[in-house]
């Protein structure tokens, strides 16, 4: 009975740290929420010609527009059916090119923990309509490209579900524990019958 009692509360402990270790080595985000670009050669201008934008923070003027578009009521009237709940912005930009420049322009952004396969859009502070609007864009791998007929404050939203994972299960790690918890549970058997051939 004793020898029962001892093997079960063994193996449920080997259990519970087993169940510990697989929550804490869950995948998580990893957006960073600061969007960049290369120093030089991000983009293209209408004519196909290489162009590099740069990026600054939004002025003050827009903040109130900044504040509106990272609401989710926002979100969801601009996006519409491609809105999901884990949709949020990850950051806004002011974005400018050299005066003279043919637009529409293309220009690619550096946005960490984005994937070929995340879900994102990119949205245009349209400053003589003062509002809110959805450019062209496409997911790479750690990028988010988008075109855009004139520049303002940019808004860049991910879904933080579909993006890439900062950890990853440490499988060597768990099967490790795994083992040395199955030893314990084997030494306890043994300590257990070598006290009852004693006894005998």
């Amino acid at each position: 009975m004793r020898l029962k009692r001892l093997v079960s509360v063994a193996a449920a402990a080997v259990l519970a740290l087993s169940v510990s270790l697989t929550a804490f080595a869950a995948p998580s985000t990893n957006i960073s929420g600061v969007v960049t670009v290369d120093t030089k050669d991000n983009g293209v201008d209408g004519n196909g010609n290489t162009i590099t934008a740069s990026l600054a923070e939004v002025p003050a003027e827009y903040q109130s527009a900044v504040a509106d578009v990272r609401k989710p009521e926002t979100l969801k009237a601009l996006l519409g059916s491609a809105y999901t709940d884990t949709m949020s912005v990850v950051d806004v930009k002011d974005v400018t090119v050299a005066d003279g420049t043919v637009f529409p322009v293309t220009i690619r952004f550096n946005v960490p923990g984005v994937t070929t396969s995340t879900k994102v859009a990119v949205l245009h502070y349209d400053t003589e309509k003062k509002a809110w609007e959805v450019v062209d864009s496409k997911a790479g791998q750690g990028t988010i490209t988008a075109t855009f007929n004139s520049l303002s404050p940019v808004a860049f939203v991910v879904d933080k579900s579909t993006s890439a994972s900062t950890t990853s299960p440490q499988t060597g790690e768990h099967s490790m524990v795994v083992l040395f918890g199955a030893v314990a549970v084997v030494a306890a058997c043994g300590a257990v019958g070598l006290s009852r051939k004693k006894r005998a």
